[in-house]
């Protein structure tokens, strides 16, 4: 059995992201609960990102699954339910804990960029899911996929393509304080984040450079071809 402490931890991974915070309000608004493809459409993102998140609720305890109720022949859907007595997350808490994490990796790392890196690319991995099928993902699969594990993490990005090369406007910055303290951590850790998610893609794009505060509100990651 968990310890109080796994517990916390585990609610803290899960509410980690925003768009997994964003469902779980979906879910306590909707006591009958929701099927993969109602939460997926209030989220606006793709199913398959909308199910990786709701295990992650699932795991984490706050979410529970279970067959939904039919009247006539063929296997029942699941839907998915706020776990009873579940909490809401506490924003300024969890910005909290990020501060002591970004200043716990510079404190302890003799390169805190590199460090803040290294971890964005492991979170990059999990958060992407891997390959959706056997093949590599194509360049416009890659970025699409990179794009919307942006939005679920509520950057508000937007693709601009020049030929070979697409900058992604990052509109909004879901840890904007932090990241103008930390930048060398926090920063550092989005531009490991979209390198892990294509790497575990194999895709033909890499993450160039993530340019930080180019003008108020606006951040730009550079994504181009990877060279064969």
């Amino acid at each position: 059995m968990g310890t109080p402490s796994d517990s916390g931890t585990r609610t803290h991974r899960a509410l980690g992201v925003a768009s997994r915070a964003r469902l779980l309000e979906a879910l306590r608004s909707s006591p009958e609960g929701l099927t993969l493809d109602r939460a997926a459409a209030s989220a606006g993102l793709h199913p398959n990102t909308v199910r990786f998140h709701l295990q992650r609720l699932v795991e984490a305890g706050l979410a529970a699954r279970e067959p939904e109720p039919r009247s006539g022949p063929g296997r029942p859907r699941t839907r998915y339910l706020a776990a009873p007595e579940t909490l809401a997350a506490d924003a300024a808490g969890y910005r909290l804990l990020a501060r002591v994490l970004a200043g716990g990796i510079a404190a302890a790392a003799g390169d805190p960029a590199a460090a803040g890196e290294a971890a964005g690319r492991a979170w990059g991995v999990e958060m992407v899911g891997g390959r959706t099928g056997p093949e590599p993902a194509t360049a416009d699969e890659a970025v699409a996929r990179v794009v919307e594990l942006l939005a679920s993490m509520g950057f508000d990005p937007e693709a601009v393509r020049d030929g070979d090369r697409v900058r992604v406007l990052l509109h909004r910055c879901p840890f904007g304080d932090l990241a103008r303290e930390r930048q060398d951590v926090v920063c550092s850790s989005h531009l490991g984040i979209m390198r892990g998610a294509l790497r575990a893609m194999g895709a033909p794009v890499r993450a160039t450079r993530l340019r930080a505060f180019v003008a108020p509100g606006l951040c730009v990651a550079d994504l181009a071809r990877a060279r064969r």
